[in-house]
């Protein structure tokens, strides 16, 4: 298939659309920088498209996306993609860029002809229901999900994957947030270790998220 991997020059885009072009696929990956990352020769290989998917009717065309078969979506917004100048209304962001925004772009695919469209979205709303009306962020991810589970039909095959915590990285590849992450446990920073009573999570690997995509081909008629 020919695949577009939106966010694929990021650390789960980036190892899910390395897995599909093992597999065979024509992977195509976009990011809103000019070029992928200069210090990961293995997503420089693939070739790359600009584009933001908040900049929908300036960036994207029908045609344009009429020339893949299915997109794996990993663009969602969470408190790293805010812009500074947008910090002091971050609840409208959200609800903009993931409620909005998210379920406009799969639209578009959608009447542009792409027949699978595979969203990487979040657990929050899942775990924490009661935080849907309390706290936009969890809102607007589940805004998010729901509008594209809602445009699925027989020849338009559509699902948002709500995913835990992800950790891992692309080989070469710098992922800040982890490395520190990887100082604070090892006592590097001076923060002291905390802990709320009863919190947990659950943390996945990419290798989970990258056989998403290739079930849905399976299911093909």
């Amino acid at each position: 298939m020919k695949v577009l991997v939106v966010g694929g020059s990021g650390m789960i885009g980036g190892t899910t659309a390395l897995y599909l072009r093992s597999l065979g696929h024509e992977v195509t990956i976009m990011g809103c920088k000019p070029s992928p990352p200069p210090d990961v020769p293995a997503l420089e290989e693939l070739p790359y498209l600009q584009g933001d998917y908040l900049k929908l009717e300036k960036v994207f065309s029908r045609e344009a996306l009429g020339a893949f078969e299915a997109i794996v979506f990993f663009a969602g917004t969470d408190g790293r993609h805010i812009p500074p100048e947008q910090q002091a209304e971050a609840d409208k962001y959200y609800l903009y860029s993931n409620g909005e925004a998210v379920p406009a772009f799969t639209r578009l695919a959608r009447d542009a002809g792409i027949r699978i469209f595979v969203n990487i979205g979040s657990y929050t709303h899942h775990v924490t229901p009661e935080q849907v009306e309390e706290a936009a962020y969890a809102r607007s991810r589940k805004q998010a999900a729901d509008g594209i589970v809602a445009l699925a039909s027989p020849s338009f095959y559509a699902c948002s994957l709500d995913t835990p915590m992800i950790v891992g990285k692309v080989s070469s590849m710098r992922v800040p947030m982890f490395e520190a992450l990887v100082n604070y446990a090892q006592g590097k920073l001076d923060i002291p270790h905390l802990r709320r009573a009863g919190a947990q999570t659950s943390c996945r690997q990419p290798r989970s998220l990258q056989l998403s995509p290739e079930r849905w081909r399976l299911r093909q008629p």
